[in-house]
């Protein structure tokens, strides 16, 4: 997929860089792209590159990133990886940022901390790999906590011109933020959300359970207050942004009379989901309103059959308890 605009913010003289053709910035769908992809594709296009997404995930790019990775790294990695190399031959750079923190006092998982440096690995010299530094933590003096010189320096552009267009980006993203969706049947889903918003990865788990007549809400549907409001046992300590978003919003998705039950859905060997997924199911069946809870988890092993298997079951159990 291809994105390209007529509105630039760039100044009258272009670089050099834009000699021959637009820059053809490539950015995997996949890992931090369902939060922030839309985002960064609207900062370069603004700044008058061509925008090149990955395709979807399929069981092409989950193979090629299988094939280039160690076993142990985690599903979401992987999938990464084969999406970093279905846009290899595609575009000029990839654009991957590195998530240190999101928020301060606020850890990123590991793994994604190392974003571009698995790129790197996988990709060798075949293509470069551009990056952004995320973290509040260590970079309270830069705007926007984003260290943005990297790629200012690549376009050849003064930094001040691409933090004009991140700016413009956000703006925009925030206007046409999602609405939504309300039911008195909502199951609430709980996760990473490249894990719950990828249709492969999650095998289409929020329309399967649409189809059976349930609305479904995810962590990110709640406003940020929301899900700090109660992070019990974390409150006021350090920990993982994605372990806070789903302990924070399975608190107040309990106290919801529309919410009538809890999917967990994690990949195979994530520390993060094993620590927050205990905390959630004790949470439930000790708090004032116990609730239907399954934690479903997934690697490249798993068959659809038997996932399908699983939530049958535990809407049937749902049913069998209402």
């Amino acid at each position: 997929m291809r994105a390209r605009v007529t509105e630039t913010i760039l100044p009258a003289n272009k670089p050099e860089v834009w000699a021959n053709h637009p820059l053809r910035v490539g950015i995997p769908r996949t890992v931090g792209f369902y939060e922030h992809g839309a985002i960064w594709a609207r900062m370069f296009a603004l700044l008058d590159c061509e925008v090149v997404l990955s395709s979807p995930t399929d069981q092409s790019i989950l193979n090629a990133g299988v094939r280039a990775t160690a076993t142990e790294f985690c599903l979401p990695i992987k999938v990464l990886t084969g999406h970093v190399l279905a846009l290899a031959d595609k575009v000029d750079v990839i654009f991957l940022p590195r998530y240190l923190s999101s928020m301060v006092g606020e850890m990123s998982c590991p793994k994604a901390c190392a974003l571009p440096d698995v790129a790197r690995f996988c990709l060798g010299q075949s293509v470069e790999v551009l990056e952004a530094a995320i973290d509040p933590d260590r970079f309270s003096e830069e705007q926007e906590a984003v260290v943005l010189g990297p790629v200012a320096e690549r376009l050849g552009l003064a930094e001040e011109i691409v933090r004009a267009a991140l700016a413009q980006a956000k703006r925009e993203q925030k206007e046409a933020e999602r609405p939504t969706a309300s039911s008195d049947r909502t199951i609430a889903l709980l996760g990473h959300p490249y894990v719950l918003e990828d249709p492969y990865i999650s095998m289409g788990l929020a329309g399967k359970l649409r189809k059976h007549g349930f609305g479904t809400i995810m962590p990110r549907d709640l406003p940020y207050q929301v899900r700090r409001a109660d992070v019990h046992p974390y409150d006021g300590k350090a920990f993982y942004t994605i372990g806070l978003d789903v302990l924070g919003a399975a608190h107040a998705f309990a106290r919801r009379q529309d919410v009538c039950g809890m999917i967990y859905l994690t990949p195979f060997g994530c520390g993060i989901d094993a620590l927050a997924a205990s905390h959630v199911e004790q949470h439930l069946r000790n708090g004032e309103r116990r609730m239907p809870f399954m934690k479903l988890t997934v690697d490249e092993q798993t068959g659809e059959a038997g996932f399908d298997t699983r939530i049958e079951a535990f809407l049937d159990m749902m049913g069998e308890e209402s």
